[in-house]
């Protein structure tokens, strides 16, 4: 029985280096995993790695930059026209359970702290094979571990690295926006189809 059976996680820029390293070590531990990144072929390949093992994988086109996800609005938190979403929050209703469970899980289970241990944990599992993959692979995940900036390769065909905060300084930007938003200081930021391309 794997570490992580029966959960799902969520790994962004896991199309390539240490995001792939995580996503294929979570599924070996059980987890279903949803792979997201910029590089669709890059995480096709991810999520096949995982699949032909007999894992569970999806890849979901995420391109938003760091800056758009700390500010996300919670008012449209989606990417262009979707009437559905549309109509369900003009329910007032609707609106008004939202925003209250949104409060609750950013004081619970979204907080930063709380994230901060998840990561320690979730590292402590996967630092063994990310150190089988390469000393430079390994020094890149302490540094993430730590919260500290990183420059990554998006992997063939991209030019140059992208710098990207991991998740720890995220989370407390994230919490922070949510908490503005939720208390009226700030509207968020709504995302584009094509935005940021």
């Amino acid at each position: 029985m794997g570490q992580v059976d029966g959960k799902v996680a969520l790994v962004t820029g896991g199309a390539s280096g240490i995001g792939a390293a995580c996503a294929r070590t979570l599924a070996r531990e059980g987890a279903k995993v949803v792979v997201t990144d910029i590089d669709d072929r890059g995480g096709a390949e991810v999520v096949k790695a995982i699949t032909d093992v007999g894992g569970e994988a999806v890849y979901l086109r995420q391109d938003v930059t760091e800056e758009q996800r700390k500010n996300l609005s919670i008012q449209k938190p989606w990417t262009g026209e979707n009437g559905f979403l549309e109509r369900v929050y003009k329910t007032e209703s609707f609106k008004t359970a939202y925003l209250a469970m949104l409060a609750e899980f950013n004081k619970t289970i979204l907080e930063p702290e709380r994230i901060h241990r998840q990561v320690d944990e979730l590292a402590a599992v996967l630092r063994a094979p990310i150190q089988e993959e390469s000393p430079e692979r390994l020094s890149e995940f302490d540094k993430a571990v730590a919260g500290q900036k990183l420059t990554i390769v998006m992997g063939p065909g991209f030019q140059g690295g992208t710098a990207v905060t991991p998740i720890k300084p995220f989370v407390k930007a994230r919490a922070k926006s949510v908490a503005d938003q939720l208390e009226g200081r700030s509207k968020g930021e709504t995302i584009n189809p094509g935005f940021g391309r």
